[in-house]
């Protein structure tokens, strides 16, 4: 999990979706549908979620407890902002400060996830820049 606050985030309700297309080589592109998702904090301070740093991406979601529920949020999404400040490319260190510092509830996290080949984000999907 990853250190500190960051492996007590969650996160509500899909605001918007996108897909993504990483290229690697000869290899087909892998699609990833883009959603912001509202953080969820307990009376606690607790999120119900298993977090991991990721040296790519950011934070991946591991693992979401029932409470206080995380709709919008899964094991295998990528978490790669916070309140509009990237998690990509950052040092384990750096992710958990960032994230500590705009945990609360309601923040805004920005999340991707990985497609099976040849499905679709859905009603209202828009494609948009490879990252």
């Amino acid at each position: 999990a990853a250190p500190g606050a960051a492996a007590a985030a969650s996160a509500t309700s899909a605001a918007s979706t996108s897909a993504v297309g990483v290229a690697h080589g000869a290899r087909p592109v892998e699609v990833y549908a883009q959603r912001n998702v509202r953080l969820v904090v307990d009376s606690h301070g607790g999120t119900g979620l298993d977090l991991c740093w990721d040296a790519e991406w950011g934070i991946l979601v591991q693992g979401v407890d029932p409470l206080p529920g995380q709709i919008g949020l899964s094991a295998g999404d990528y978490i790669v902002a916070i309140e509009g400040c990237t998690l990509r490319h950052r040092a384990p260190q750096e992710c958990d400060s960032i994230f500590s510092e705009h945990l609360r509830n309601g923040a805004m996290l920005s999340t991707v996830s990985p497609l099976p080949p040849g499905s679709s984000t859905g009603k209202g999907a828009r494609p948009f820049a490879t990252l």
